[in-house]
């Protein structure tokens, strides 16, 4: 069995690509609040370093939201792991903070063996909000009010006040968090939905939190959003391609003659979600272009899938060009398409490797994504390739590191 498939080929396919950097507050912090046996608004009096990348600092409770009591000292043990940025507690700092149990290995045992009583950031150090404002304080702590467990429907109800009206760090948790978890996604009403959507038209707000909200219309999948999600696609709006996106869920796809016309417009968010959504002949009649010369490695990607998704002969030759692209996020997203395909594709990209040296590796990374038929050919391909570059690759790609037997 291949050990080193979707880390494989993301590993190898998007080196030198820049690496997104993960928020500091997404929607883990939210799920720490739920399940974080302490949750306060603290004081920071002092902070120290244990070791090279351990701290421990000291927190006055201002204001408690569970599970301890105004003026409560807390020790906090947190870890560093990025160098070069400040510890990310400081002396004098007003912290809204979820604290979770301490770790159980050794290395947090024995940094907490001189401070009894730590707790750590929950969310991997996470969970945290500096100098959060009087409203997020009231919002988070309806919150963090809510049992542990409780029924999605009052939860998904504080989520929404939440993204409705808190600081646009938090009001962005909180969507993400609503999008993220079916389970709270179901638990919005229609009404609530519909008024959050409403706060996507303002251009006032924050971009990202407007998309992240049509994200949240399109994961609902609720008919009631439509005529909102209708205005915010009109042409050359700023979330014309997200709103699209979200009728696409909605409907179960975009008409046939809307998705082509995507395809003409010069802006390449729009034309991707063209790629996307299109059906019927116009796929084979005019993907295969857009993946060799789209402009855009978004339009470019989108066409790949689209093709590969198709499980024909031609969506598969139409899609293998993009596994030479020079986006790596291209290269990718063929791969990974391709890959999806399994046993049936494996002799096409067997014979890609062994005839099209510029699709190689793409075609060696999409066979460790196709199951274990695809491992069979990377076997063969290890051993009798003459180009020993791609020999090497081939083991890579099963698992079995530089120059292995």
């Amino acid at each position: 069995m291949i050990r080193v498939t979707a880390a494989f080929g993301a590993g190898l396919l998007l080196a030198g690509a820049a690496a997104a950097q993960p928020s500091a507050l997404g929607a883990p912090f939210l799920a720490a609040v739920e399940a974080a046996p302490v949750t306060a608004l603290a004081r920071v009096d002092s902070t120290q370093a244990v070791d090279t990348s351990g701290y421990v600092a000291t927190l006055t409770v201002l204001q408690p939201l569970r599970g301890t009591t105004a003026s409560a000292p807390l020790t906090v043990l947190w870890e560093e792991l990025a160098r070069g940025r400040p510890p990310r507690l400081a002396g004098g700092q007003t912290v809204l903070v979820a604290l979770a149990d301490l770790p159980a290995g050794s290395l947090w045992r024995q940094r907490a063996a001189s401070h009894p009583g730590a707790r750590a950031i929950a969310a991997d150090g996470d969970a945290l909000v500096h100098d959060p404002s009087a409203r997020d304080v009231e919002l988070l702590a309806r919150y963090a009010a809510l049992p542990p467990g409780a029924d999605p429907t009052p939860r998904a109800a504080a989520l929404i006040g939440i993204a409705g009206s808190a600081s646009p760090v938090l009001a962005g948790a909180a969507v993400d968090r609503l999008r993220t978890v079916p389970q709270l996604t179901a638990a919005i009403p229609d009404a609530a939905l519909v008024a959050l959507l409403e706060t996507a038209t303002d251009g006032e707000r924050p971009p990202p939190i407007r998309v992240a909200i049509v994200e949240l219309a399109g994961a609902a999948r609720r008919p009631a959003t439509r005529p909102v999600l209708e205005q915010l696609a009109r042409p050359g709006g700023a979330l014309e391609a997200e709103a699209l996106t979200a009728l696409a869920a909605v409907d179960g796809g975009l008409p046939p003659a809307r998705a082509e016309a995507l395809l003409d417009r010069p802006e390449s968010g729009v034309r991707a979600v063209g790629a996307r959504f299109i059906t019927g002949n116009p796929v084979e009649r005019r993907l295969p272009s857009l993946v060799r010369s789209d402009p855009d490695g978004r339009v470019r990607a989108a066409a790949a899938v689209a093709l590969a998704k198709t499980h024909t002969a031609w969506g598969v030759d139409g899609c293998v060009p993009a596994l030479a692209d020079p986006d790596p996020l291209v290269r990718s997203a063929a791969a990974e398409a391709l890959g999806a395909l399994g046993a049936p594709v494996v002799p096409t990209l067997e014979d890609v490797v062994r005839t099209r040296p510029a699709e190689a590796r793409g075609a060696l990374t999409a066979l460790a994504l196709a199951g274990p038929t695809g491992e069979q050919a990377l076997r063969r391909l290890s051993v009798d390739l003459p180009d020993p570059k791609l020999r090497e690759f081939a083991r890579l790609a099963l698992g079995q590191g530089p120059h292995a037997h």
